[in-house]
């Protein structure tokens, strides 16, 4: 598309070279595809809990863990918590181990 088809219009000398940054900013401008970003084990251990329909502290004792230590792995105070913790927490949610990791 020309610049006289977009209402602009530049010096002759301007014109040619306006034409070619043109095109190459559409080229530039491609989007690129993007891995889907994973999820953070604390992201993931809350929206597995509110499909439940669990509260944290309902979480907790089916998981005999504490509320605060599962509200500090949801809000990712705890990055990497004991394995005996996530196999409680997975066991709770009625979920395996690798999706909780996983996901």
């Amino acid at each position: 598309m020309g610049l006289e088809q977009t209402g602009v219009s530049l010096p002759a000398q301007e014109h040619d070279s306006a034409d070619a940054a043109f095109s190459t900013e559409c080229i530039v401008r491609r989007k690129v595809r993007q891995k889907p970003r994973r999820m953070s084990l604390g992201k993931t251990v809350k929206a597995l809990r509110e499909r439940r329909h669990f509260s944290q502290i309902m979480l907790a004792k089916r998981a005999q863990l504490t509320q605060p230590y599962l509200a500090q792995i949801e809000r990712g105070i705890r990055t990497n918590p004991s394995l005996r913790a996530m196999r409680s927490i997975a066991r709770a949610l009625g979920v395996s181990l690798d999706r909780l990791i996983r996901s």
